[in-house]
């Protein structure tokens, strides 16, 4: 295996390779090129000067560190300690190969930079994050913060009475489920059923060959569902001394499931008298509705009937017997059409057919009416001053001087058609 060449270095001509290994086989460390004159050392610029920043925005245009700027100076600058710069920051220094294994040491880490250390700017943001902490907790314990525990109060309050509406609905629609239930009849039947299957571990049945075993929550379910005298006889046989636990037992819980019972009954008569009272409550809501719907009905037809403008047209006319059967004709269909109902279930396809037709024809009726009463007004007012003038023409005498009146009877001879001719052509003295 040939040995590892050390690290060449670009423009500078590399070292002899190291002798042959004897034994084993180590890594040397790096050979470092001569040192390059730099002409005089200059002595760092100090912290804050102008020349400083200079240095800064040349190194920031350079994408040169500040660190790796310090380390150049420090190689430079004469007197220096070897591994550290002017400013305390670590500088490079050549690994030395293991003296057991051969291997190039570990370089020693850096020491912080104690004037720009990165843990100082983050205990200085640090405080700036607790103080603007600090001002916002006081912020909202100033009228912002009160009007939202304000918003947040009435919010609540609507939460907890809604809670509660559907809380007293659900007695009455499943008391069962209800919390009030729960915690004063589910929780307590539980709970006695829980301890009396703890103190059951402890406690011994007899069996029928004579021997013993640990009761169970079993054996109390039988006894609890079990009349009275038997109970007390299998109790005193079975769990002798701790009979009258077991019969303890028994009696609490069944009191508990009688409590249940109850109040499940209770809850279904509520709720069937409940349901009553609903029931007329909304009926009586809806009498009223339909009083005041017949009343306000009523009352709009008939200030319909006594317009001026629209009224002829909605009321009869006296001698006008085919437009009164048209006019009664029509209300007819609009009544019916407005007690009908196309959603109802019960209807066959040809009576929800006819029921849409009326519908389509008492919309169409009614989109037109505005069209029809202007036609109306017009024709009205066009007939009107049609009278006017023909009236005219009657109070006045027409000029008949040379003219045949009209209807005369024709000559019933030559004579008198000649006699007629000169008439026409004569004039009067």
């Amino acid at each position: 295996m040939p040995a590892e060449q050390a690290p060449v270095i670009v423009g500078e001509t590399p070292p002899a390779p190291p002798p042959p290994p004897k034994a084993e086989i180590h890594v040397s460390a790096p050979v470092e090129s001569p040192p390059i004159d730099k002409g005089p050392a200059q002595p760092p610029p100090r912290p804050g000067s102008a020349r400083e920043r200079l240095f800064d925005d040349l190194r920031k245009k350079a994408k040169v560190s500040s660190t790796d700027s310090r380390l150049a100076n420090a190689e430079a600058t004469p007197g220096t300690p070897t591994g550290v710069s002017p400013e305390g920051a670590a500088a490079p220094v050549s690994a030395a190969p293991s003296p057991k294994t051969g291997e190039p040491a570990a370089a020693p880490s850096p020491e912080p930079d104690k004037k720009k250390n990165p843990w100082k700017v983050v205990d200085e943001w640090k405080g700036k994050y607790a103080a603007l902490e600090s001002e916002y907790a006081k912020a909202r314990q100033s009228s912002l913060a009160e009007q939202e525990r304000k918003d947040y109060q009435t919010k609540l309050a609507e939460i907890q009475k809604r809670a509660d509406d559907l809380e007293t609905e659900i007695r009455f629609v499943n008391y069962e489920k209800s919390s009030e239930y729960q915690t004063k009849y589910e929780e307590p039947y539980k709970k006695a059923w829980g301890r009396a299957a703890k103190e059951l571990s402890e406690i011994p049945v007899k069996l029928g060959d004579g021997t013993e075993r640990t009761a169970s929550i079993q054996d109390l379910a039988e006894i609890v569902n079990m009349p009275l005298g038997r109970a007390r006889a299998v109790a005193d046989e079975a769990f002798g001394p701790f009979a009258d636990d077991i019969m303890g037992y028994r009696k609490e819980i069944l009191g508990l499931l009688d409590a249940k019972n109850a109040a499940l009954d209770d809850a279904k008569k509520n709720s069937i008298q409940r349901d009553k009272e609903l029931a007329a409550q909304q009926q009586g809501q809806l009498s009223e509705i339909g009083k005041t719907i017949k009343e306000t009905w009523d009352k709009v037809n008939e200030e319909f009937m006594k317009d001026e403008t629209y009224g002829p047209v909605f009321r009869p006319i006296e001698g006008d017997q085919e437009g009164n059967a048209r006019l009664a004709k029509g209300y007819e269909l609009v009544d019916r059409a407005f007690s009908e109902n196309p959603n109802n279930p019960k209807l066959t396809p040809e009576e929800r057919a006819k029921i849409v037709r009326r519908h389509a024809a008492v919309r169409n009726r009614a989109a037109s009416w505005g069209r029809l009463h202007a036609n109306y007004a017009k024709a009205t007012a066009e007939v009107e001053a049609l009278k006017k003038e023909l009236a005219q023409y009657k109070g006045s005498v027409p000029n008949t001087a040379g003219r045949q009146p009209a209807g005369a009877a024709a000559p019933s001879s030559a004579r008198e058609s000649v006699f007629g001719a000169l008439r026409k052509l004569a004039k009067p003295a």
